[in-house]
């Protein structure tokens, strides 16, 4: 089984983080405010999850049913819709533990 991985990164003038499959475009605009420390830090934990996949995919490849909702999560923290910005971290987090609680060898994020 083979997954492709592509880690874009916004302009410098967004938050650094941006993560989407081969085949996302990258939507227009940010709606909310990108000095908005909250969208950082929500940035950076998507880049640690993304590594986290990226890690340990391939021994442990249940964690494949975990890539559409990090991409979505990817999705929402572009569009900073979200009315917390936290949200789609913990919609990954959650979908990981689920994983998890299937495959106990599994290491945590």
């Amino acid at each position: 089984m083979t997954f492709t991985w592509n880690r874009s990164k916004l302009p410098q003038d967004q938050d650094r983080a941006a993560l989407l499959p081969a085949s996302t475009p990258a939507p227009a605009a940010a709606a909310a405010p990108v000095d908005d420390p909250r969208w950082q830090q929500v940035g950076n934990l998507i880049i640690g999850l993304y590594d986290y996949l990226r890690t340990n995919v391939d021994a442990h490849p249940a964690l494949a049913a975990v890539i559409p909702t990090l991409s979505s999560a990817v999705a929402d923290y572009r569009s900073r819709q979200s009315a917390d910005p936290f949200d789609p971290v913990r919609t990954v987090l959650a979908a990981v533990q689920q994983q998890r609680a299937r495959d106990s060898s599994i290491p945590e994020p």
